[in-house]
């Protein structure tokens, strides 16, 4: 398994963000992988890197790029009314308005495609995206930008 930490160039800046591959030269369907509200972290990485070994090449993005690089939090947040975790939170979350984040899947799809560890879509879908529901913000990321008009065919898994 080789892990990248990359650069992605986007519309509003760049996108710090990590590519899990498989590392033998196969072709594998492509995976965006939205992590909740406190960003790129080890335990989202370890998700990331499982559904690589599952037969994905994923993409783990940092989707609040435009506050704040990876880590987004400098402090231990708190989200049961701590108001610095409040406050924090929606530093991160105000730009990023469906239109942005739509843009944001576009680019991160079109990235995906261009790596030569991506296979064709053959049809039936190739791209799975990857986040929770709930309160977590990656599931709404995931869904907001998952739009049949952008991608045929996906699949949102926790």
């Amino acid at each position: 398994m080789v892990e990248k930490e990359i650069e992605i160039k986007m519309a509003d800046g760049v996108c710090d963000a990590v590519l899990y591959e498989a590392g033998d030269g196969k072709k594998r369907p492509g995976a965006i992988h939205y992590p909740d509200i406190v960003g790129i972290r080890p335990s989202h990485r370890a998700m990331a890197k499982r559904l690589a070994e599952a037969g994905y090449t994923v993409l783990l993005v940092n989707p609040f790029y435009r506050t704040a690089r990876t880590p987004v939090f400098d402090f231990k947040p708190n989200f049961g009314g701590d108001e610095r975790t409040i406050k924090r939170f929606g530093e991160l979350t105000g730009p990023m308005p469906p239109e942005a984040m739509e843009r944001d899947a576009a680019t991160y799809i079109n990235y995906l495609a261009t790596q030569p560890s991506v296979s064709a879509d053959d049809g039936r879908g190739w791209l799975l995206l990857h986040g929770c529901d709930g309160v977590a913000h990656g599931g709404g990321a995931a869904r907001s930008s998952g739009r049949d008009r952008v991608i045929p065919r996906r699949e949102i898994i926790c």
